[in-house]
């Protein structure tokens, strides 16, 4: 056996292998039979090149501050990324917060539950659509924080997976309330202006 170095992909990697020597008139013809060292050594490069994918992954998802759900459907399983735990006030070795979707349900406002379960047994019957949804979620200190709830279908023969990210909205709902009350009131009296008597009379039934 006999250790030869072959380039790949222009970075060197020593392999071990035996090397054969086949003679004829006017030349040889030389052979090199790789072995399982070499195997390993690719498999480990596809590994960490898989590491790295993942690494800029999550490095996106903080630098766009969004979240990382994935909802096993078959098994119930829900899982948050730390970033999703932090956005409610939770770590990583704190009690899951959502161990199971029913589990992360009960965290989300009664006003809205309804509505986000519905958009969820729509988006199971057809999934060739994005799951998209706003709504709130309780926080650790008990506050209410708006997030902007976007998923994926990634089921096959085998599995039934839904992955997704999570946004915290709370300020642009913040701001969509003060031009609300800005639109209604008067600015000098801050007393409901003609604009809110007219739809109030609108929706009267």
């Amino acid at each position: 056996m006999s250790q030869v170095g072959i380039d790949h992909e222009r970075a060197g990697h020593w392999v071990d292998g035996v090397a054969t020597c086949q003679y004829w008139h006017g030349g040889c013809a030389w052979g090199f039979a790789r072995t399982n060292r070499q195997r390993r050594d690719e498999l480990k490069l596809r590994q960490q090149a898989k590491i790295d994918d993942n690494e800029r992954i999550a490095i996106a998802l903080e630098g766009a501050e969004l979240g990382f759900w994935e909802w096993d459907i078959a098994t119930d399983s829900f899982r948050l990324s730390a970033r999703s735990l932090a956005m409610f006030g939770f770590t990583s070795d704190d009690e899951k917060i959502g161990a199971t979707h029913a589990a992360w349900q009960a965290r989300i406002h009664p006003e809205d539950l309804p509505v986000v379960l519905a958009k969820v047994r729509a988006y199971q019957e057809n999934p060739s659509e994005r799951l998209e949804c706003e709504y709130r979620v309780r926080h650790r200190s008990g506050v209410w924080i708006w997030v902007l709830d976007r998923g994926r279908w990634l089921g096959d023969a085998g599995r039934q997976l839904i992955v997704g990210t999570l946004l915290n909205i709370s300020s642009r709902k913040e701001m969509e309330q003060q031009l609300l009350r800005m639109a209604i009131t008067d600015p000098l009296t801050g007393l409901s202006n003609r604009r809110a008597f007219n739809e109030a009379l609108l929706h009267k039934p």
